[in-house]
């Protein structure tokens, strides 16, 4: 593999990761005083916290976070990466609420009140964080990311690639907060299935811009570098969109399937229902019948 046009001039990005290092330490601090007064908190979560924001600093500040602003493939790769693999170990490590107990006494009082003392607020929060409303603007920026015009415009200028990015981190967040409805619970939990259905529903924009990218053979996106294969006629724009296919889906459908094993499990640990309780007469009626008979 050869790839040529790159001009190098990659630097770290102090601030994002002085940023990065702040929120480890604040997280850390909410986890120590929940384990101090909620003994019975999931090991691993700071596991998947932080190796969630190693990985957002991996796209963001590394050598990865310059080749996106050169080849299509990395740019996918970071996106895949944003919207799937980081926020699910980010929010599956419930940081809201551990960020929430990292807060001095002074605003976490004041925070856990809020729904009393601006009741207006909290109902239009309550609003406009339904579900519908999180896959329509997961979906939205997503897709918007790859539009021709958008995207050339994010090739040229980096502060609008970083905007970007950004807030397609917030939405995905935003979605997979849904998903795996971690604290805090503003909604009615949906039913298992539909937990399964909404999680599977997440693949479909991605797949679907892979299989676009997949069948088209004209450049779309103008990248200023491009990778060749020897005896292969793939360009960055095929790699990509094979990038796109086969890694964009996975991690939903993993979740989707982990999901499934969780709603069986939940239903193998129900308690036995001895037949004499569920099967006599009047339980075996339908609905409507047992007060007719009276």
């Amino acid at each position: 593999m050869e790839v040529n046009g790159i001009t190098w001039t990659w630097q770290w990005r102090w601030l994002f990761t002085a940023v990065i290092l702040f929120i480890a330490l604040w997280y850390g601090r909410g986890w120590d005083y929940g384990r101090r007064h909620h003994p019975k908190q999931a090991s691993r979560q700071p596991i998947l916290f932080y190796a969630g924001l190693l990985l957002l600093l991996l796209i963001a500040a590394s050598p990865l976070s310059f080749l996106g602003t050169q080849l299509f493939a990395m740019r996918v790769l970071q996106r895949i990466l944003l919207v799937a693999l980081i926020p699910a170990l980010i929010m599956v490590s419930d940081p809201l609420a551990i960020l929430a107990d990292g807060l001095p006494q002074r605003y976490r009082t004041p925070l856990s009140q809020l729904p009393d003392t601006h009741p207006r607020f909290w109902a239009a929060f309550y609003q406009l964080t339904r579900p519908a409303l999180a896959w329509f603007l997961f979906l939205i920026i997503f897709w918007l990311g790859y539009d021709p015009q958008f995207h050339q415009f994010t090739i040229r200028h980096e502060w609008l690639h970083g905007l970007g990015m950004a807030l397609l981190f917030l939405a995905a967040c935003f979605y997979w907060w849904h998903i795996l409805a971690v604290s805090p619970r503003l909604h009615e939990p949906m039913t298992p299935i539909m937990r399964i259905g909404y999680t599977l529903v997440g693949a479909l924009p991605v797949k679907l811009v892979g299989l676009i990218l997949l069948f088209t053979t004209a450049t779309i996106y103008n990248y200023p570098a491009s990778i060749q294969f020897k005896g292969l006629t793939l360009s960055d724009q095929s790699v990509g969109a094979m990038i796109h296919w086969s890694l964009g889906g996975i991690i939903f459908t993993w979740i989707g399937f982990y999901l499934i094993r969780q709603w069986l499990d939940d239903e193998e640990q129900k308690p036995y229902l001895s037949p004499t309780v569920w099967s006599t007469e009047e339980n075996m009626l339908a609905p409507g019948l047992n007060e007719q008979s009276r």
